[in-house]
Order: structure tokens, then sequence, then C-alpha cells
């Protein structure tokens, strides 16, 4: 069983021209800071549990905020704070995930498009890609201005396309959060899910990603055995 999957994805994978990745807790664990600057924030408006938080990270920050506060001008007030303390303490409380650059260099060497698309704005994305030295990897990087809706609306994503001028059949999409994946779904791009336990599960919000990996180790090797 496990062989068949295995061809399966290797089979699928191959016919893949452009990547595009999310950022926060795919290509960077930037989740403590994240989950501190959230707690932070919204203790001043709304008491809030860890786990009802977590369930909905991948979603506009906007958003996030939405679910826990019903009042508009407190839920600006709640990002811009957010934000802030985000800006604060990500360098220290951030990492580069394993294979990252072993990733991106064999997807570079090998000549495929390479994309981010951010809830993020695009300086900040700019820097946390900086700061970890993997900024010369990618083609198009795509971030909160570049979005009328944030996720799970589309709007990045056939930004990005359009940037590329590549199609959506031969796009994927790398996150870890189904709305990722529904992004990806509403894109008509591919979707590749990073599995983590704490988020909500992919029946929850209606989607099934096309490949579920349990890191980025694992996709490129899947990747690997795809170009043999």
């Amino acid at each position: 069983m496990l062989e068949c999957w295995c061809r399966r994805a290797v089979n699928w994978l191959s016919k893949l021209k452009t990547y595009i990745f999310d950022l926060d807790g795919t290509l960077v664990d930037s989740e403590e800071a994240h989950l501190s600057s959230w707690l932070e924030a919204l203790s001043k408006f709304s008491p809030i549990k860890t786990s009802e938080l977590q369930r909905y990270f991948g979603l506009d920050t906007k958003y996030i905020a939405a679910k826990f506060i019903k009042d508009e001008e407190k839920i600006k007030q709640c990002v811009e704070l957010k934000e802030r303390l985000f800006d604060k303490l990500w360098k220290e409380k951030s990492c580069i995930n394993r294979c990252v650059r072993e990733l991106l260099s064999y997807l570079k060497e090998n000549e495929f498009n390479i994309a981010v698309a951010s809830s993020n704005p695009v300086n900040r994305i700019e820097e946390i890609l900086n700061f970890f030295e993997i900024r010369d990897f990618f083609d198009v990087i795509a971030g909160r201005e570049h979005a009328g809706k944030g996720k799970p609306h589309p709007d990045i994503l056939l930004y990005i396309l359009k940037r590329l001028e590549t199609n959506a059949s031969v796009a994927v999409y790398v996150g870890d959060s189904p709305f990722d994946v529904l992004t990806a779904k509403n894109a008509g791009v591919h979707s590749i899910l990073l599995k983590y336990q704490h988020r909500l599960e992919v029946a929850e919000v209606g989607v099934v990603p096309d490949l579920i990996v349990n890191s980025l180790c694992e996709l490129l090797s899947l990747i690997k055995q795809a170009y043999l």
C-alpha cells in the first residue's frame, strides 16, 4: 500500500513546474512568536485559550482577530498591536525549518518557478527571508499588499500565477494549514499539506489536499524520485 501511494505521489509531482510556499510554519517555524504576540494582543480585548487560537493559524490576521472580537474598531486595534509585538519577537523566537535550503536549492537548480505567498506584509517577508539567507531562491514574493482579500481567498495565488505567466494546472501551494489547502483549491492550483496535529483537520474546512507530507525533507525525497 505504501509503495502504491509513493508511486502515485511521484507521478503527480513529476508534472509540476511551479512551487509556491507559505512562509510561517512552512519555511520558517515562527509559531512561538505568533502565539506569544496573539495571546498578549487578544488579552486586551477577549479571553482566549491557546488551543482555540492555534486552530485558526493560516488565516489572514484580520480574520483571526474577527474570530474572537466583534467590534470593528477593536479588531483593528488588536491587529495593529499583534503586528507590533510580532515584529519585536520573531528574530528571537523563529528558526528555519529542516530541509528548507536543500529543497529550495534543488528546485532552483532544476529551473522550477519558486514563489512565496504569505499573509505578512511584503517588507516583513523580505526581512525574514533575508535573515535566514534564502531570499535569492525566490522568483516572486507576494504578501498582504497583493491580496484584495486574505486567505482563503485566492487573490494572492492568482497574482503569483500572473507574474510567473504560468498555468494553475502545473502549480502547487505548499502550506501547513488546511486554510492553505482551501486557498489553493480556490485558485485552482494543487496543494501539499505539511501535517501538524494542533491545526483544524482538513475535513473541518471541507477540503482534501493533493498530498500530505510530514516534513519538507519528505517532500524533497519525493520530488527527487519524481525526476530520477
